[in-house]
């Protein structure tokens, strides 16, 4: 049953601070955590440390977590206090200020926004739900079942032999896992589609030799620019036409002269629209990738057998999927223990390239998969090619 719940939102004082700044956040709690979200999902400036008495095991965090005992004087770094309670705020200053740190690099104010928050358990923003077969049918539509089925034969996972998994991009949101590429191969290039303030894919690759072109008509600039990449202020079409925003993939290869081109890299998260960027693409067009990374989002959609099934399944006759992650924003169901996440992170090759044979035993998440959400614990898919969808 859904429920409304008053909630408080603290927003991170980025007026206070200048944009590139090294910090540390003082606190770990409900602030703490809030603020660190805002700067990992914005980059606007660079965490290097947190301080908590309570939390410095945590294990989903990319960034070092102290005591306050262990914290050392560091120069050229802003103290960010994270706690509400007015006496405990006024003693982490105190002790901040014993250890050498000035007044001038403290900063500490609560900004809140109230809220009114839907969900249907508690104040989690990923609802996580337990049901039965017949309830999950009732909520999600009697041929849910009938297409995860479809979904899992389309997605099962493929090996080859010698496949070296890395991580690229950041950790958390944002950085994938894929494949070791060919370090012989001539000229590499890379489409790299849903942009948003988050070009840690993009930097990876431009490091490792490939040149990026990137669209998203969403923003106007990207957040810092390299030789290596090619903005442009342009979607992915969802469908066969072209607008003055959003344009077909073919159209775009077109325009940047790699029609002749084999071997690319396409990297997509497109909220949605990558099943009608599926549906409506040749398959020569999309034969001239070598690999694929995307998100598929929109899996507890009632309109899954109608678009989302036949989109994956065009897909899975040129590709096959070597890899697959629960994103863990996203909402999670479980029936009868199975889980059946609403976003996945996917990994694909060409089947005419790799020399694909079908996985036994796979077990999901793997060692370098890093949950997106990076203070909850990661989705357990399991083993995703053994699934039991009847």
């Amino acid at each position: 049953m859904l429920k409304t719940y008053d909630v408080n939102y603290y927003l991170f004082p980025f007026e206070k601070i200048q944009k590139g700044t090294d910090i540390i956040l003082y606190g770990f709690g409900k602030i703490g955590r809030q603020y660190c979200q805002q700067i990992l999902e914005s980059q606007y400036c660079n965490i290097v440390g947190i301080v908590d008495q309570n939390c410095a095991k945590e294990s989903n965090i990319p960034i070092p977590v102290i005591t306050p005992d262990e914290l050392e004087l560091r120069d050229n770094v802003t103290v960010v206090i994270a706690i509400l309670n007015a006496n405990d705020a006024r003693e982490a200053i105190d002790i901040l200020q014993k250890k050498g740190f000035s007044q001038s690099v403290i900063v500490h104010t609560n900004h809140s926004i109230p809220l009114k928050v839907t969900s249907k358990n508690g104040l989690n923003a990923t609802n996580v739900e337990s049901l039965s077969k017949d309830d999950a049918i009732k909520i999600y539509g009697e041929h849910f079942f009938y297409a995860w089925k479809k979904i899992n034969h389309a997605l099962r996972i493929y090996t080859y032999n010698g496949i070296i998994f890395e991580r690229v991009g950041k950790d958390n949101d944002g950085g994938y896992v894929m494949c070791a590429m060919n370090p012989h191969q001539d000229e590499r290039v890379a489409y790299s589609f849903g942009i948003s303030n988050d070009v840690s894919w993009d930097d990876d690759m431009a490091s490792r030799g490939w040149n990026v072109y990137m669209y998203d008509h969403t923003i106007d600039a990207l957040p810092f620019e390299r030789e290596e990449f090619h903005y442009f202020k342009q979607g992915i079409s969802d469908s066969a036409d072209n607008s003055q925003e959003l344009k077909t993939l073919r159209y775009l290869i077109e325009q940047n002269r790699h029609l002749q081109k084999k071997r690319m890299v396409l990297k997509m998260d497109v909220e949605g629209a990558e099943y009608g960027f599926l549906l409506n693409t040749d398959e020569d067009i999309l034969e001239k990738f070598d690999q694929i990374v995307m998100e598929c989002h929109n899996l507890h959609s009632k309109d899954l057998e109608n678009v989302i099934v036949p989109a994956l399944e065009k897909l899975s006759n040129i590709f096959g999927v070597v890899h697959v992650h629960a994103n863990n924003y996203a909402d999670i169901i479980y029936v009868d223990g199975v889980p059946y996440p609403d976003v996945i992170e996917i990994t694909l090759l060409n089947r005419s390239v790799y020399d694909l044979k079908e996985s036994k035993n796979v077990v999901l998440p793997i060692e370098i998969d890093m949950p997106c959400r990076p203070f909850d614990d990661d989705i357990i898919l399991g083993d995703w090619n053994d699934r039991g969808t009847e």
